[in-house]
């Protein structure tokens, strides 16, 4: 199973639980420590399921003390587990577009966009899934191209399976 580790600054003040921000970037200082899936064959034996999907909707940012945003996401071809074409799953990420909410180490996902999911059953939320590793677990389709994230966001430079330009049925084969 995937585990992250969370370490952030807060600010606790009669308004509830503030994020404290540091003074040279307007960035949330949260460091995320992911769990490493070095080869494919990890990525693919530790997910509940294995999805072509699109983002359709942005759910916004959940309430609690760790920033995370939900995304509505559809489902078109699946690889493993149990859906079927056509349903929506919810795909849960750490960070949020707020200045205070924003992850360096990930980018938001956008609607429109089209993933290749490696996920994980949430254990703490029914019928929440996220993408194992963080965007370690999450592959951008475009015009039928697998890119891994580090080559949306070079921040995201851990990212061990790595993929450049390499069309769709090639990598799921």
């Amino acid at each position: 199973a995937a585990a992250v580790v969370f370490t952030a600054v807060y600010e606790i003040n009669n308004n509830g639980i503030q994020a404290q921000a540091n003074s040279e970037s307007r960035v949330t200082p949260i460091d995320v420590q992911w769990v490493g899936y070095p080869q494919l064959d990890n990525l693919t034996n530790s997910s509940d399921a294995i999805v072509i999907g699109k983002v359709i909707t942005d759910k916004g940012e959940i309430a609690g003390l760790l920033p995370q945003t939900d995304f509505n996401v559809n489902i078109e071809q699946v690889l493993k587990g149990n859906f079927k074409p056509g349903d929506n799953v919810i795909v849960r990420q750490v960070g949020s577009r707020s200045p205070t909410g924003a992850l360096d180490s990930d980018v938001m996902m956008n609607v429109g966009d089209k993933y290749l999911f490696f996920l994980g059953y949430s254990h703490t939320t029914a019928d929440v899934y996220y993408s194992l590793g963080g965007p370690q677990g999450r592959y951008l389709i475009q015009n039928d191209m697998v890119n891994s994230m580090d080559q949306i966001d070079p921040k995201a430079d851990f990212v061990h399976v790595k993929e450049k330009n390499k069309p769709i049925n090639d990598f799921i084969t």
